[in-house]
């Protein structure tokens, strides 16, 4: 009769023993799932703030290369009209010409400038929403062919950085010069 008792026991407690574990595993699964779901936004929160930044740079450095252009174009306007010397010397052509060429130059620069800032921009706003779209696009799908998907958006974003197609394995990935 006591061992009867003591092994109905045991039961009872190996039986609230698991319930416990299989309970704890559901709350690992969920924190996990409530990580990942923060470290998506943060990360796609960064570049939005990322592409924010290279859109400002962009304006800036397209205001700037508008004013060396409009310099440029009213310098040598003014030399032309204003200052038109028959009696300059070629060394005074030469240095208001040189000046006008300078200030289209750094003008070109400016503008130079601002197109690699909003390439930056447009690069760090399409891995934005490629990361903010995974998720749901890939809610659906198995667990397996999830993780899959989401192990080949991580390469291609932040391994093969967007410009070449996807290795079928890891030996066929471009290994470092």
């Amino acid at each position: 009769m006591a061992v009867k008792t003591s092994r109905e026991t045991l039961d009872a407690q190996k039986s609230s023993g698991e319930s416990v574990i299989a309970r704890l595993e559901e709350l690992k699964n969920e924190a996990e799932e409530v990580v990942g779901a923060v470290g998506t936004a943060s990360t796609a929160n960064w570049y939005r703030d990322h592409a924010n930044d290279q859109q400002r740079s962009a304006n800036t450095w397209r205001w700037i290369a508008n004013g060396g252009f409009v310099a440029a174009f009213a310098v040598s306007i003014f030399w032309l009209i204003v200052l038109d010397d028959p009696d300059d010397s070629w060394r005074a052509t030469l240095l208001k010409g040189t000046l006008s060429i300078s200030l289209f130059a750094a003008a070109t620069y400016a503008i130079r400038e601002s197109s690699q800032h909003r390439q930056e921009e447009f690069k760090a706003r399409s891995i934005e929403l490629k990361i903010r779209a995974l998720d749901p696009f890939i809610a659906n799908l198995d667990g397996t062919e999830r993780q899959n998907l989401k192990g080949d958006m991580a390469r291609q974003i932040f391994i093969l950085d967007g410009k070449h197609d996807l290795p079928k394995t890891v030996e066929e990935a471009p290994s470092e010069p």
